[in-house]
């Protein structure tokens, strides 16, 4: 089989998840968030992939006063997440991907408590020169969150399953440059309460791919957010490396090629 490293340096800014209200003041937290997550997979088929990811993610969140005490709302740094993930090809074009997740800091924007589990399907057929790329995806979040950092979790703060959805178009130039345009949303992952109401997302991305050679890829990309509860702006760059047999990494390499965000990978 072939083994595949993937990781991405994604920087947003302005992300509005929640709204509290203290007293009759409504107030906007909004977060900015730096993550880097590395994964590897490692293809044990023709159709069965499995493997894995440690994220990381540093939040610069928004100081609220109440009482006369003051708190920051999702600020700091730490590990994201340990994630295994599993993925079946059923067909060319029609995929699904199953994920559990832990060890996350429940401080952090993206993060967790507990374990996390996830599920999402892909459908990805060529239309025209390049290629479409679908995806329908439920996270069911366990735990709760500590959005204030002060070691305790409230009704407020509770986590809520997530629904999320992308669409994307690859359209590949030449042989090495493909040019990426996605449309990619979720639901919040936050229950929110009396006092605290939550947004969902929704981002519009554009970005390339380039193919130095058929094992290494760049990638990056810039997008602007719909939703209150996505990046006011985003950018991202990111690779992917693949080794192994050559028969294998050679025949991999077009289909890193037409996957999008969007895709689910």
């Amino acid at each position: 089989g072939a083994w595949n490293l993937k990781s991405y340096l994604e920087f947003g800014s302005g992300i509005q998840p929640i709204d509290v209200t203290i007293g009759t003041t409504k107030a906007a937290i909004k977060v900015d968030s730096i993550r880097l997550p590395i994964e590897v997979r490692y293809g044990i088929a023709d159709r069965w992939e499995v493997g894995g990811d440690l994220g990381f993610e540093s939040d610069d969140g928004t100081a609220i006063t109440a009482g006369g005490t003051t708190s920051r709302i999702l600020d700091g740094s730490g590990l994201q997440r340990i994630q295994l993930i599993g993925k079946w090809n059923f067909w060319q074009d029609v995929a699904a991907m199953a994920n559990l997740a832990f060890a996350g800091d429940n401080g952090l924007y993206y993060s967790l408590d507990g374990f996390d589990f996830g599920l999402k399907f892909m459908y990805g057929p060529q239309v025209g020169a390049g290629n479409l790329n679908l995806n329908l995806g439920i996270l069911f979040k366990g735990g709760d969150a500590d959005l204030d950092g002060d070691g305790k979790s409230s009704a407020s703060e509770a986590y809520d399953n997530v629904f999320s959805y992308g669409i994307g178009y690859v359209y590949p130039y030449s042989d090495r440059f493909s040019g990426i345009i996605e449309l990619v949303g979720s639901s919040s992952p936050y229950k929110g309460g009396a006092d605290v109401g939550t947004n969902d997302a929704m981002s519009f991305l554009l970005g390339a791919r380039y193919g130095f050679t058929d094992q290494f890829l760049l990638d990056g990309g810039f997008g602007i957010g719909l939703g209150d509860g996505s990046p006011n702006f985003l950018m991202k760059v990111g690779m992917v490396w693949m080794w192994g047999e050559p028969a294998d990494y050679s025949s991999a390499a077009p289909a890193d090629r037409r996957e999008s965000t969007a895709s689910g990978t």
